[in-house]
């Protein structure tokens, strides 16, 4: 079976299995550090990871061949390594839960929802409704799988849909509208249109099929949801009251708080995941405007990820933190000064002893 982790350092070799279970420890008074596990290719393939949860992450593996670049799904849980092709089809896995489940998109038409079960069952479960394109952004260990579909034209609608029953979620009554992510009580996040105005978006939640909107940082601004924890922390992003800044939230029982910037002039940031401690990852454009720094918001306070990780490479950039798990694990995009773009793991090393 082949391997998915290239293991750069010797301060850097836990197993996968460890890098999920590890707990979340470390001094209130310090960041946490992390070691590092660059996602390389399975054999013949280049492989990019998007998701991960308390077991397992997936992504999409190239497969080189003489005349073409076939990107394929892929999950990896405890080390051991599948890539799967739905159908033969092209595809690429868009999220995984705690029990290993995987959902993604194969390109069928427009493109088509599949499920993976832990098992290697595969199904494509939203055939029957006959949608012109649909496609899976969550999916939850009950194996309630959420997105968004369009039967035609430009109007995308977002759903769940659990064991043959389709629900389509309610929206502002506008285009374009999705569901992003999905906890294991069932609780969903995302965004909706919110005027006549494309730009105008608004972070919702929609509990037991009810919608509910989150308030912006400033009144009047557009929001945007991506994370929920599994104790229902919400993370996205909000316009703030001065009017050219976007920056990171935390939302907490429906209440934001401004996670900052890490200086750029923009001064934006974008979160993508959050965890059950709070902890919220995703990036922010820095001073000097070359790409994006990838940041872990903690303690009440953002931190540049690159700077806590002892031994990375110089010519290492982490660019975004795409998602964190209840243990602390971080799924990163990191760069080099080659501008090729890979995976990471982020494991946080145990507190120092006194």
């Amino acid at each position: 079976m082949p391997h998915l982790f290239h293991r750069a350092r010797a301060a850097t070799r836990p197993a996968l299995a460890a890098a999920l279970v590890l707990p979340c420890a470390w001094a209130a008074a310090a960041p946490p550090m992390y070691t590092y596990q660059v996602v390389e290719g399975t054999r013949g393939a280049t492989t990019a990871a998007v998701a991960l949860s308390d077991t397992a992450i997936a992504g999409v593996a190239w497969a080189k061949h003489a005349k073409q670049n076939k990107p394929h799904s892929v999950v990896a849980t405890r080390g051991d390594v599948v890539v799967f092709t739905p159908d033969g089809a092209f595809s690429q896995a868009t999220a995984v839960n705690n029990v290993a489940d995987v959902v993604g998109g194969v390109q069928v038409g427009q493109g088509q929802v599949y499920l993976r079960t832990a098992d290697g069952t595969i199904t494509r479960p939203l055939d029957p409704f006959g949608f012109a394109f649909s496609g899976a952004s969550g999916i939850n260990s009950s194996r309630t799988i959420i997105g968004g579909y369009a039967v035609t034209g430009t109007v995308t609608s977002p759903f769940s849909y659990h064991d043959g029953v389709l629900t389509t979620l309610p929206t502002l009554g506008f285009e374009s509208n999705t569901a992003a992510a999905i906890n294991d009580a069932g609780t969903i996040v995302g965004t909706v249109q919110s005027g006549p105005d494309s730009q105008n978006y608004q972070a919702v939640t929609w509990t037991n099929g009810v919608l509910a909107t989150l308030p912006p940082l400033h009144v009047g601004d557009s929001t945007s949801a991506r994370g929920i924890s599994s104790n229902g922390l919400v993370a996205g992003q909000s316009g703030t009251p001065h009017t050219t800044n976007i920056h990171a939230v935390l939302w907490s029982g429906g209440a934001p708080t401004d996670l900052g910037d890490l200086g750029g002039a923009t001064h934006f940031s974008q979160a993508a995941a959050v965890n059950a401690s709070g902890d919220v990852v995703g990036y922010s454009i820095p001073p000097v405007q070359d790409g994006n720094d990838a940041f872990l918001y903690t303690q009440g306070r953002m931190y540049k990820l690159s700077d806590l990780v002892p031994g990375l490479p110089r010519n290492y950039t982490i660019s975004s933190g795409l998602a964190i798990n209840d243990a602390g694990v971080i799924l990163v995009n990191c760069r080099n000064n080659a501008e090729k773009n890979f995976s990471m793991l982020l494991t946080p090393m145990a507190p120092a002893q006194h």
